[in-house]
């Protein structure tokens, strides 16, 4: 048991010490308005749809949003 918190200990320490550079960082956001956007109100959702067909492979459909 003590050999076990030997090493578990200093490797969480490690862990955090490693991650903390992460919370630097912006903070996520889900607000569709915001001050970043060009025209307040203005908001554009789009989607690219793409079907492929091939020789030798399946057909594959993709879908891309923004």
């Amino acid at each position: 048991m003590i050999a076990a918190l030997r090493i578990g200990f200093p490797s969480l320490l490690i862990l955090g010490v490693l991650a903390s550079p992460g919370l630097a960082q912006e903070r996520p956001y889900f607000i569709t308005y915001d001050h970043h956007m060009e025209e307040p109100g203005n908001l554009e959702v789009a989607t690219n749809p793409v079907i492929g067909q091939a020789r030798g492979i399946s057909t594959f459909i993709g879908n891309w949003t923004e």
